[in-house]
């Protein structure tokens, strides 16, 4: 993907933190991070979630269990395609770094996810599977009503590392200046 010849500048506010999908912590960086990065879900403009890295979602009947498809056509902007291992890989490793606030943001929502307790010890998330390119899996250790809705944000989304700069799916590139 191009880049354009002439950069937008954006004022926001207030100080939003990070482009760094997992350290986001904040209102104002949160609607920053929608215009680089995409999660599975969104929320439309009716306050229902939608698709958007995902194109749909099946749920157990004992909402322990959901499974999602990739949208595959989708693509980084370094334009390498989006796979399911994406974002199993950029939660694990946001889990890992240290956070911005008083907590890790992700924890939120993955908490709950088979094995997280041993994370710390394991680096790894056994309730969240990759099955195959496409299909993502999330297994929960009890049930968790709102759990789709709580990947609607921009915190739950794919990225990759490039040059120390994070890049996502989503159709800016930004970078932060001090």
């Amino acid at each position: 993907m191009a880049m354009a010849a002439k950069p937008l500048v954006v004022g926001i506010p207030s100080h939003w933190g990070t482009v760094v999908p997992p350290l986001q912590h904040s209102v104002y960086g949160a609607a920053v991070l929608e215009n680089q990065f995409e999660s599975l879900v969104r929320q439309g403009k009716n306050g229902l979630v939608e698709p958007c890295a995902a194109v749909s979602w099946e749920i157990s009947p004992d909402r322990r269990l959901v499974r999602f498809k990739i949208d595959t056509k989708r693509h980084f902007s370094d334009g390498s395609p989006l796979r399911a291992m994406d974002f199993k890989r950029s939660w694990e490793d946001g889990l890992r770094m240290a956070p911005k606030s008083n907590n890790s943001s992700l924890v939120d929502a993955l908490d709950r996810l088979r094995g997280f307790a041993a994370f710390a010890k394991t680096g790894v998330i056994e309730g969240v599977r990759v099955i195959g390119d496409d299909t993502l899996e999330l297994e929960y250790d009890r049930p968790l009503r709102p759990a789709v809705e709580y990947l609607a944000d921009g915190r739950y989304a794919a990225y990759k590392m490039i040059a120390g700069r994070p890049i996502g799916t989503g159709p800016y590139v930004m970078k932060e200046e001090a």
